[in-house]
């Protein structure tokens, strides 16, 4: 499922979760444990997440107006994220830029 799809998920449960469940939020353990139950208790993959949640290698999604990266988490019953991964950003202007954003351009110079 997406990030989106999760967040709607999380938002339509009558359960009462200790952390936020906003559009741009990360998902807590508590969360993916509820949507992995939520999926039939199964392993369940969730994709592309708020662009503003990873690193700055990670590739852009562009598909404004949510901004999105192409990113995944792998939940697990019982457990939550078990691991992760992503594309990295490939566009040399795209990474620039962010790593200009992030202050981390004089870091990286070499």
């Amino acid at each position: 499922i997406t990030y989106t799809e999760a967040i709607n998920i999380l938002n339509s449960s009558s359960k009462k979760f200790a952390f936020k469940t906003d559009w741009g939020s990360d998902l807590q353990t508590e969360h993916e444990k509820y949507l992995v139950k939520h999926c039939g208790d199964v392993p369940l993959f969730v994709t592309d997440y708020p662009y503003a949640l990873k690193p700055f290698y990670t590739r852009d999604n562009q598909d404004q107006p949510l901004h999105t990266a192409a990113a995944v988490d792998l939940l697990v019953p019982g457990v939550g994220e078990m691991c992760g991964g992503s594309l990295r950003e490939d566009r040399l202007d795209l990474l620039k830029s962010r790593l200009a954003q992030a202050g981390l351009d004089e870091t990286y110079g070499w």
